[in-house]
């Protein structure tokens, strides 16, 4: 099945736009204790959001329905194309793991997506959404794969979002203090304190 022929008859909406309206409910109704009430993220925890992820896909998104996408899908892990990951498997910090397959083929690199909602990571994912690449590497260099965070006048935070920990860098003796792993701040200002 050539791609050209799946994508006769392709969407008009966006399945990334609806994923973010989805995620954005999500977040609203279920924020767990990571959230404030309006759905934005704490300031005192670690971790990147999909969100801006998501939005930047946006620019690489093909238009396909969730049943071309499952074609596509089904044709590649066939064919032994199709590498699978969730960042869930590597410890993600991320608010939402999301599962991302990777099919390297003769017309570019095609990345399928789909995003975890809430509970029980093996399932309540949301549905499919599609993108094109030139490269393996491309998605993971986007701008908001590498998110910062100041978390106070004296440290910022490198989160990459496809792996668990996080550089800190400390403003005030300009220097990289390396790979941390806590969630909060009041422990990641613990744990700095305790290397000192």
């Amino acid at each position: 099945m050539m791609l050209l022929d799946i994508l006769k008859g392709g969407r008009v909406m966006s399945n990334l736009d609806n994923i973010i309206a989805d995620i954005n409910e999500v977040n609203k109704t279920y924020g767990f204790y990571i959230r404030n009430e309006d759905g934005t993220m704490r300031d005192d925890i670690i971790c990147g959001e999909v969100i801006p992820f998501l939005e930047e896909l946006k620019d690489y998104e093909i238009d396909l329905t969730q049943e071309q996408i499952i074609a596509l899908r089904r044709n590649w892990l066939s064919m032994n194309v199709m590498h699978c990951d969730n960042t869930y498997n590597n410890n993600g910090s991320i608010d939402h793991d999301f599962e991302f397959d990777i099919a390297e083929t003769n017309d570019g690199v095609y990345v399928t997506i789909m995003v975890h909602r809430f509970g029980d990571v093996r399932a309540n994912y949301t549905d499919w959404a599609i993108c094109k690449f030139d490269s393996f590497e491309e998605m993971f260099c986007l701008e908001s794969a590498m998110q910062y965070k100041n978390i106070n006048d004296r440290y910022m935070l490198d989160v990459n979002i496809f792996t668990e920990g996080y550089n800190v860098w400390d403003s005030e003796s300009e220097e990289d203090l390396g790979m941390f792993y806590e969630i909060e701040v009041k422990d990641l200002l613990n744990e700095i304190k305790s290397r000192n």
